[in-house]
């Protein structure tokens, strides 16, 4: 079983840390791959989409190439925006994956708009992108993110995203067109495909109700970390490493 990872906003491949390595180390899982959206990483060069649906063809046409080189069954795991990317792919293209799961998203239509990007996160957004020093920008997002991590982990944590986006910074518009895009998200009616939800339940960028009532609106199974925040490979790896090893071989299969 072969998976791919997707990241949220202005995050890529990078910014999963040692989460790959330590997925592909149980017994079952085979290769484990990271993509970047249009817009970071390998692809900062070029404009994020407008859309998620956009978003998710770019990548399925990068990874084709992946798949022929690791055949097999496949499944999805995106966190945040990448969640939403994750429900289209598979929603699009049923056949591609056997699992998708989704971590900390949402969708319109299925919560309000102030539960999807909670308000008072708003300030402390406003100032991390006006701040011209990567390592406060990052400091500021992660005290936001994340709740369990030390604060030893949190410094190391911004440490390491300000050096990563000062090796390759996003492309200058992709942060306001990949919010853009996550806002006009819409729910596909159904994936065909097993499907596992996952959320921090102190989550304070989004509210955890997006991610039960996205569990509820796709007939999915919902697993919620009672403390963990909307980074969950900053503030619960161990917890992630569970749930994504124990869905894996739940029933002996994917399906």
């Amino acid at each position: 079983m072969h998976w791919l990872l997707l990241k949220g906003i202005k995050f890529d491949g990078r910014h999963w840390g040692d989460i790959p390595a330590r997925l592909s180390s149980h017994d079952g899982i085979g290769s484990v791959h990271t993509l970047d959206a249009p817009g970071v990483g390998t692809e900062a060069h070029r404009p994020s989409p407008l859309s998620i649906e956009a978003t998710a063809r770019d990548m399925r046409r990068r990874w084709l190439a992946l798949r022929e080189r690791h055949p097999g069954p496949w499944n999805i795991f995106g966190i945040s925006m990448g969640g939403m990317v994750a429900m289209s792919w598979a929603h699009q293209f049923p056949g591609d994956f056997d699992g998708v799961v989704i971590g900390n998203s949402s969708a319109a239509g299925l919560t309000r708009p102030w539960e999807r990007l909670r308000p008072r996160n708003l300030p402390t957004l406003a100032r991390a992108v006006r701040s011209p020093l990567p390592r406060d920008r990052e400091a500021m997002l992660i005290d936001m993110l994340v709740n369990e991590a030390s604060r030893e982990r949190r410094a190391a944590v911004a440490d390491r995203y300000a050096r990563l986006a000062t090796e390759i910074p996003p492309h200058r518009t992709t942060l306001p067109r990949q919010f853009l895009a996550g806002l006009r998200f819409q729910p596909p009616a159904r994936l065909h495909a097993r499907v596992l939800v996952v959320c921090g339940g102190g989550d304070r960028f989004v509210s955890p109700r997006c991610s039960a009532r996205l569990a509820r609106h796709l007939d999915a199974e919902l697993r919620v970390h009672p403390r963990a925040g909307h980074n969950l490979g900053v503030d619960a790896p161990e917890w992630l490493m569970k749930q994504l090893r124990s869905w894996t071989t739940a029933d002996g299969s994917t399906r």
